[in-house]
């Protein structure tokens, strides 16, 4: 993975000693914050006064969107919003999942979010159009408050826990083709008779403790068995949900309380670390770009690159001669491949350069493109390399043939490398790979160094006859390899 933080977001913080100066701050705001906004609160009440403030204020291209929203109203919300016939939406975070607007240009919070996740995915509305947005937090002690107490929201009990589950999955509908179970959120315990929406949300939240322990694998909440439906916006307009058991577990109720204790734990801490996170930031006491990258470098007990990123924030804006803030995403090379069968080659009888590397020459008055596109063509077919690896300045020429002829092929799944000659790693191959490398170079260069210690099953590079040798000055490399003719190469390969 090549993950890089958003550089659109410009980021301000700023606490308030009393809702009312919190409230008159985001005022202020809204009245110069570039258009379409929108601005997050926690609570359906919290966005219902919002509204009728700006609306008192004279505002009336606004509205709210919260989990209590009526589904058709909803519809109508999201025309409007995409329409821009809104200038604003006050919004809890059930305006999120399915909603895609690429010119939102401001972000404000009247409140702090439970996580730094959720802070960054509600900014993350904002700038999608590659442009720089803004955003505004402004919170109080009993934002704060509220925010720990999200944090720390209450986790099932094992017994309560697997007497939902036994309800649920009792009263199942079995998927037999994708092998999955529809279970419904509304299954009522028996302690209950009215169901309603927190009975349904103790059911998901029994779901989601499961497939944190293991037990089972959520697969989708919706309304009925098509999984291709869209995202739903809340759990208000959830009925059911598929899952995917993993295990035996969930059906003795020792061991479905033994895996439930490790991940009950593991929630609790994240949910600590997470409030922690965010008021660290939103106190400026850690710089948002690297709170962000330690957040998603680990990610579920794995390891990902990020690349740190900031678009402007405190820290930043003290030191304006600081303009490298941003770097391209770069993703390390596969280091083990599965086993292809070379055996093909091996029978062509060809001389090797060594016992994993085969020279392919073209001759000057050969066309080097179009004898490299004939010999991709052959090699998909017949090799099935894991990877096509070429220098930068060759791919003006060959990278769109190339595609082409990969484009034909019934089954691809290979890479194209594209590297830069001058970095240390850029000929290193992982283990078994089997890759084709185009050596589009002019003599006085020369064979890379690295290509004879190679980890690769097999290498295959194709080269023009005035290659220089690295080790003889003045010499062609193919004047001191084993190496074959490319019409030799293409005469056997066809045969």
């Amino acid at each position: 993975s090549a993950v890089h933080l958003r550089s659109e977001p410009r980021y301000a913080f700023q606490f308030s000693p009393s809702i009312a100066d919190q409230e008159e701050r985001i005022f202020e705001a809204i009245q110069i914050a570039p258009r379409p906004f929108i601005l997050y609160v926690t609570r359906p009440d919290e966005a219902d006064k919002w509204l009728g403030r700006l609306k008192g204020a004279g505002y009336h291209r606004v509205s709210t969107f919260t989990g209590r929203t009526p589904s058709g109203e909803r519809e109508q919300l999201l025309c409007k919003w995409s329409a821009n016939e809104l200038d604003g939406m006050i919004a809890t975070s059930a305006f999120g999942l399915g909603v895609d607007k690429n010119d939102v240009r401001t972000i404000l919070h009247a409140t702090l979010p439970e996580s730094l996740d959720r802070f960054y995915q509600e900014v993350g509305r904002g700038g999608r159009d590659g442009r720089a947005s803004a955003s505004l937090l402004v919170y109080t002690n009993p934002d704060v408050d509220q925010a720990r107490g999200m944090a720390s929201e209450k986790v099932l009990r094992d017994e309560t826990a697997f007497d939902r589950w036994s309800l649920m999955i009792s009263h199942a509908d079995r998927s037999k083709d994708q092998d999955l179970y529809w279970v419904d959120l509304n299954s009522l315990p028996s302690h209950l008779t009215v169901t309603s929406e927190r009975n349904l949300l103790w059911n998901v939240r029994t779901l989601t403790l499961m497939a944190r322990a293991g037990l089972i694998e959520l697969v989708a909440l919706g309304h009925g068995e098509n999984l291709d439906d869209e995202a739903v916006q809340d759990l208000s307009s959830v009925s059911r949900a598929a899952v995917r058991i993993t295990g035996i577990e969930h059906l003795d109720r020792e061991a479905y309380s033994k895996k439930l204790a490790g991940a009950r734990e593991s929630m609790v801490q994240m949910g600590r670390q997470g409030i922690e996170t965010m008021l660290g930031v939103a106190r400026q006491e850690k710089e948002i770009s690297q709170a962000l990258t330690a957040t998603y470098s680990v990610m579920h007990d794995v390891w990902s690159p990020v690349v740190s990123c900031c678009g402007g924030c405190a820290t930043h804006w003290k030191n304006r001669a600081s303009t490298s803030l941003y770097s391209p995403p770069r993703a390390g090379r596969l280091q083990r491949f599965s086993k292809r069968d070379i055996g093909r080659i091996s029978k062509l009888g060809l001389p090797m350069a060594s016992p994993r590397l085969l020279v392919i020459a073209v001759p000057e008055s050969d066309d080097f493109v179009s004898t490299c596109q004939r010999m991709a063509l052959n090699l998909a077919y017949v090799v099935r390399p894991h990877s096509w690896l070429m220098e930068s300045s060759f791919t003006s020429r060959f990278l769109r043939s190339l595609e082409d002829v990969l484009r034909k092929l019934p089954n691809d799944d290979s890479f194209i490398d594209v590297v830069n000659a001058h970095e240390a790693d850029a000929w290193v191959a992982g283990g078994d790979e089997v890759r084709v490398i185009f050596m589009d170079r002019d003599h006085p260069a020369t064979f890379p160094r690295e290509i004879w210690s190679s980890d690769a099953a097999l290498e295959i590079v194709i080269v023009r006859r005035s290659l220089g040798d690295p080790d003889h000055n003045g010499r062609r490399f193919i004047d001191t390899v084993a190496h074959v003719a490319s019409s030799t190469f293409l005469g056997k390969i066809t045969t």
